[in-house]
């Protein structure tokens, strides 16, 4: 437990110093001649998002740390003839410790500017499918259609566009006995398409499903989050099709925010 406390108080120290090396920068940026408040109302936003995320980050650290530490309890405190149990308890530390190295990798990806495109975001997801695809049998193509720039995704957008894609493609692999799975990205006049498709069992939607309906539900809630529609659709024996529509049309000038482009000089 002492090993993980440390950890902990160091991971919120480095937090806090994150969120005020971001701040201070956004604060050293006023002075240049021919920065916008618009822009510098942008990057404050941006170093917001950044730091809600550390702070996610740490607090699903800590719990997960927490559950780590409780089956290691567990497990030393097993008598030797109950070797079933024990390695039953080393499988969800096995698990718990996987995910969250994932979960940081997805969130420091997040964060991270340089990865601040489209053109990054679907290289992502192009990879990460056909690298948990190659171990399930199963069939996989990536498809990707933008016929014009879109405006720069932002950090909520691409984290959340993402954790939706792994999570279809999870529930789909291992629920659905399906055979092929597409997936694509397509542009429309004023939406962002995100769709994956598969050939498996399918199941009836006007029933609860009969998978892992926390997942439906997680997916539901980060489109939601980022002002996307999600739909979800299903027949037995036809397979199963997840679909997001980001909105993407440029934002037009609002009068009444003219203020927020005056140029800023010292």
């Amino acid at each position: 437990m002492f090993a993980a406390t440390l950890l902990l108080s160091l991971l919120e120290k480095l937090t806090a110093l994150k969120t005020f090396a971001a701040v201070k920068a956004g604060i050293s940026m006023i002075p240049s001649r021919g920065y916008t408040l618009h822009s510098f109302n942008h990057d404050v936003n941006h170093n917001l998002v950044r730091a809600r995320i550390a702070r996610d980050l740490h607090d699903n650290i800590g719990s997960t740390l927490g559950s780590i530490s409780y089956y290691s309890e567990m497990a030393r405190h097993l008598p030797e003839e109950k070797k079933s149990q024990r390695n039953m308890l080393l499988k969800k530390i096995e698990e718990a410790s996987h995910d969250l190295i994932e979960e940081m990798s997805d969130m420091v990806w997040a964060i991270n500017p340089v990865n601040d495109s489209l053109e990054k975001l679907t290289t992502r997801m192009r990879n990460y499918g056909t690298d948990f695809l190659s171990t399930c049998n199963i069939d996989y193509s990536f498809e990707t259609k933008i016929i014009s720039d879109i405006p720069q995704l932002s950090i909520e957008q691409r984290k959340n566009i993402f954790l939706i894609y792994k999570e279809a493609i999870y529930n789909a692999s291992k629920y659905s006995a399906c055979s092929r799975l597409t997936a694509s990205i397509i542009q429309s006049t004023n939406n962002l398409i995100i769709e994956v498709r598969d050939n498996g069992k399918g199941f009836d939607i006007n029933q609860p499903a009969p998978y892992n309906g926390n997942g439906i539900i997680n997916m539901k809630y980060r489109a939601k989050e980022i002002g996307a529609e999600f739909y979800i659709f299903s027949e037995k024996g036809k397979g199963t099709q997840v679909c997001v529509l980001i909105p993407v049309e440029p934002e037009k000038c609002n009068p009444q925010n003219k203020n927020q482009d005056l140029m800023i000089d010292t």
